[in-house]
């Protein structure tokens, strides 16, 4: 069931009612940046705060603790939860408990859409499901074809607890067959299997993900619908939407639509604070646009964190850039430097921290790119972005914001992570060289609950899964904190936000590096409608690297890449991009899938269903199931027979 955008007020009112009962909100937050911005502000009925997500099986280990919590009556979902059966996770009592879903993957679960009871109320505007979702399927025995509809609907209510027996007339009742077979396969069907949708290639509903609205954006529109809208709440909604549009998640087209809704409201919001503003003088006039906090509409350059890198290394780094250049290649870093010389740039001052830069150059810089960049086939430098400016100490891009925010909700714990990827190979390397090996290949050493090596066990298993296990705690506690570093550094003036911008460039560095490793060693391998790439640590991803491209994000970042320049490359190839990475503390690989082109509710990404089909067709084992469909985790053992049944 749907709650329009224009009624989303109500949704609130009924959320604060049944909160102000003396009982409490659950909120789930999903693993992005629109996610984080769309979270509600302290003074909201929230005693168990916010719980950050990473994919389906924790939420299903999350739905457990909710169903002991006998005090709760609401749960929001904040970018998690549309794509899976609500009611059959939660397992919602007919009334009492209510979840209400903010998500921006599509489509829906079909359980979610047809739920008429209003346990599952999904958050948006059903005109963006242009296809016609299709009605709940009610099965019928075969003695049941006779009967008309009436008596169907009135044998199902009299089914709900019945067996065999007659009525005052001597009818007899219809039994529970149906209940009885449903319950079954309930049985036969559970955890994630059960949550996610049963549906085959064929299903046009299905065929494919795109992307809603932002949930950030209708967290604002909520705000504006209760007067409680301001500037922190229209940044925290422009961020979400660069979100999608850095992550590819909708096209350009898409992007500007929103982006002059969101100009039209800043302009809105400072109307009334600037009317006064032709009785100034222009230095009072910019003293007033530069106050802490005020929103900026302008364009931006397609240069990846410049303000807080040097102009050269951020173009070189940059993926439209890198992609046009080809500057992993002899001739690309020439020129980028024939470019800048021929703007009349000097290279060492481009070189330097953006903040160092010469005023002069930075004034020039829009006038001298336009002139010169279409020789060099940069067209298209600069689009329309959001500024938030803080007086002349700090200015942030939202873009800049998105980057640094996804690279600390991933990557945080970096070094922690790599340091355990180095820790595990050399003990690999060990374990192969020195120990004796069972009958079955298996080490005889195990790993412990803390994580600490104990002495030969016979019983054991093997030391790659014992490892897993003992690393994937670690992981997970680190994600944790990640969550709440990532939630501080949307405050612009968080020291958070500097380590995240940080930790974009090491990654964005990292994508360049293992991207033209590839490129340049022609690793990807080209199927008939896609091409593929394996990328396993012991030799084709650098050892600083690997934890890197252990993300899901982060390996869609570096599969966009080279997405990017196979399009730029004289062939023009637009063919879809598949990557798999090896997670070596989990002995899996993740496996993400992309194109060239960003995924419309009329061009969907397919990979997502495709990833299934082919699991369910090989028997491989999916270890985990992420929100963004197109991604996948599977056994290390199960990975070749997985992409052989996608290339089929």
């Amino acid at each position: 069931m749907f709650i329009p955008p224009e009624k989303l007020d109500y949704a609130y009112n009924f959320i604060r009612e049944d909160a102000g009962q003396g009982t409490s909100v659950v909120i789930f937050v999903g693993p992005d940046a629109d996610a984080l911005c769309a979270l509600p502000h302290s003074d909201d009925p929230s005693p168990y705060g916010p719980n950050s997500l990473f994919d389906v099986e924790h939420l299903l280990n999350a739905a457990s603790a909710v169903r002991k919590m006998t005090d709760v009556r609401s749960i929001i979902m904040l970018n998690c939860g549309g794509s899976v059966d609500i009611l059959q996770v939660f397992q919602l009592p007919e009334e009492g408990l209510t979840c209400y879903v903010t998500d921006c993957h599509r489509p829906f679960h079909l359980a979610n859409i047809n739920d008429k009871s209003g346990r599952v109320l999904l958050i948006g505007d059903q005109d963006d499901v242009t296809l016609e979702v299709p009605e709940p399927v009610v099965e019928r025995d075969e003695d049941d074809f006779s009967s008309s509809d009436s008596e169907v609907d009135a044998s199902l209510s009299e089914d709900l607890g019945s067996d065999s027996s007659s009525d005052g007339n001597g009818k007899r009742k219809r039994t529970s067959r149906r209940q009885q077979r449903k319950e079954k396969r309930r049985k036969a069907k559970s955890g994630v299997d059960a949550a996610l949708p049963s549906h085959s290639l064929a299903d046009p509903y299905y065929a494919g993900d795109y992307c809603g609205p932002s949930s950030s954006g209708l967290m604002y529109l909520l705000a504006y619908q209760l007067s409680r809208n301001n500037e922190t709440l229209l940044w925290h909604a422009v961020v979400g939407l660069t979100n999608q549009w850095t992550h590819h998640r909708i096209d350009y087209k898409r992007y500007e639509k929103e982006y002059n809704k969101y100009r039209a409201e800043v302009d809105r919001l400072y109307d009334m604070a600037d009317d006064d503003d032709e009785f100034l003088d222009a230095a009072s006039s910019r003293r007033k646009k530069l106050r802490n906090g005020r929103i900026l509409c302008e364009l931006d350059y397609k240069f990846m964190l410049y303000r807080h890198w040097s102009l050269y290394d951020s173009m070189f780094h940059s993926r439209y850039v890198a992609a046009r250049l080809r500057v992993w290649t002899y001739r690309g870093p020439q020129k980028l430097q024939e470019l800048l010389a021929k703007m009349g740039l000097p290279l060492r001052s481009c070189k330097e921290s953006w903040a160092l830069m010469s005023s002069s150059i930075k004034q020039q810089l829009d006038e001298k790119l336009t002139h010169c960049g279409a020789t060099y086939e940069l067209p298209e430098l600069q689009f329309p972005s959001f500024v938030r400016n803080f007086g002349y100490k700090m200015e942030v891009c939202a873009e800049d914001v998105v980057y640094a925010v996804t690279a600390l909700l991933e990557l945080n714990n970096h070094d922690t992570l790599n340091d355990e990827l180095v820790r595990i190979a050399d003990r690999a390397a060990r374990d192969n060289a020195d120990e004796p090996a069972s009958a079955d290949g298996v080490s005889a050493t195990e790993t412990d609950s803390s994580g600490t090596t104990s002495g030969p066990d016979t019983g054991g298993s093997s030391s790659s899964s014992t490892l897993a296990i003992g690393g994937a705690s670690t992981i997970h506690a680190a994600m944790r904190n990640n969550f709440w570093t990532a939630y501080e550094a949307l405050d612009s003036r968080s020291q958070d936000l500097a380590r995240g911008f940080q930790l974009a460039m090491s990654l964005q560095k990292a994508i360049v590096r293992q991207g033209a490793a590839l490129l340049e060693k022609k690793a990807l391998r080209k199927e008939a409608h896609y091409r593929r790439c394996v990328l396993d640590h012991s030799h084709t991803v650098r050892q600083g690297d690997a934890s890197f491209f252990c993300q899901p994000l982060a390996l869609i970042r570096l599969a966009l890449f080279l997405a990017s320049t196979y399009q730029e490359s004289r062939l023009k190839s637009d063919l879809p991009v598949v990557l798999a990475a090896h997670h070596v503390v989990r002995d899996t690989f993740l496996v993400v899938g992309v194109s060239s082109e960003a995924a419309t509710i009329d061009e969907r990404n397919v990979f997502g269903m495709y990833f299934k089909a082919a699991a369910q067709k090989c028997g491989a084992v999916v270890q985990r199931h992420y929100f963004e469909s197109p991604v996948l985790e599977v056994k290390k053992d199960d990975l070749a027979n997985l992409l052989d049944c996608l290339t089929v």
